[in-house]
């Protein structure tokens, strides 16, 4: 599958999110600055608790050992330019850097987190396993 209708599946899927957990425009934080030492936001999500913000941080459906580079969806916190709390990209890939596609930015880790673990669940089945070149 070439990289242009993958994305165009990828975007189809998106587009199919339930209300609560689309994307708002224009996210705003919800004022929480995430604790990379918590727990991720469920059971299906791994954290990297070595990351700053603006790196790949929460790896969804990741074996025990299986490396962080695998992972079908990824969250990136950022800092909001007033420094007070933080707004969360969701990416279908690691990031842009490596070749990732932005899904969407969320003010909340947990809706940030259930759209992601909605899109890995509603992909096409030829879309479950990651397909971007190394």
């Amino acid at each position: 599958m070439n990289t242009e209708m993958m994305v165009a599946k990828i975007d189809h899927t998106v587009a199919m999110l339930p209300d609560p957990l689309r994307a708002p425009a224009q996210a705003e934080s919800d004022g929480i600055v995430a604790d990379m030492w918590a727990r991720p936001p469920s059971d299906r999500w791994t954290a990297d608790r070595g990351t700053c913000p603006g790196e790949p941080t929460y790896f969804l459906d990741l074996g025990a050992d299986d490396p962080l580079e695998n992972a079908r969806i990824a969250i990136v916190p950022e800092e909001t330019p007033d420094g007070l709390g933080e707004v969360f990209d969701l990416y279908y890939g690691l990031s842009p850097d490596a070749g990732g596609v932005k899904l969407g930015r969320y003010g909340a880790l947990d809706i940030c987190a259930a759209a992601g673990e909605w899109v890995a669940d509603h992909l096409p089945a030829t879309m479950r396993v990651l397909m971007f070149a190394a």
